[in-house]
């Protein structure tokens, strides 16, 4: 996995390339697939919102470049115990998405720019799932507010409880 712009903790097995994304220059971190207890932590910076206690109204874009896209590849987790539940937005089989719902086209090999928005609505959350600015796709999730799309104190990022992380 390549993340540009992302820092890390050093002597993990992380190195920094340099790579275009865009056409634009940029500095990348390049690490292999995680384990099920470990992730990048992003942490949340943001208020409690949508009438939560957490972040219920968020969204990410994420500079991705994978090997490979078959299978399951983790994006992020919220659950703050890793090894508690499964990830919470995946790439799969190149599609983006979660709960059977993917839509889009990730190539393997290319940076892609994904975008995601989350909007918490009562009982539901609405994920609008983007590639490259373009809207591939939404989910509308059985989790409320302060359920499995919400942020407490960190967003781990491509973690998953089984190792589904590419």
């Amino acid at each position: 996995v390549l993340i540009a712009g992302m820092a890390a903790p050093r002597n993990w097995g992380e190195t920094y390339v340099n790579t275009t994304i865009s056409g634009n220059p940029a500095t990348a971190l390049s690490f292999s697939a995680l384990t099920n207890t470990q992730s990048l932590q992003m942490p949340n910076q943001a208020a409690a919102n949508g009438g939560g206690a957490k972040t219920n109204l968020w969204s990410i874009v994420m500079d991705v470049n994978f090997p490979s896209v078959s299978g399951f590849k983790a994006l992020w987790q919220t659950d703050q115990n890793i090894a508690g539940s499964d990830g919470d937005f995946f790439i799969n089989n190149g599609a983006i998405g979660i709960s059977s719902s993917y839509h889009g086209a990730v190539p393997a090999n290319e940076w892609t720019r994904i975008a995601v928005t989350v909007q918490p609505n009562g009982t539901t959350a609405r994920l609008d799932k983007y590639i490259h600015g373009l809207l591939v796709g939404t989910t509308d999730s059985t989790a409320g507010i302060d359920g499995r799309h919400s942020v407490s104190s960190l967003l781990h990022l491509f973690a998953d409880e089984d190792g589904e992380t590419g």
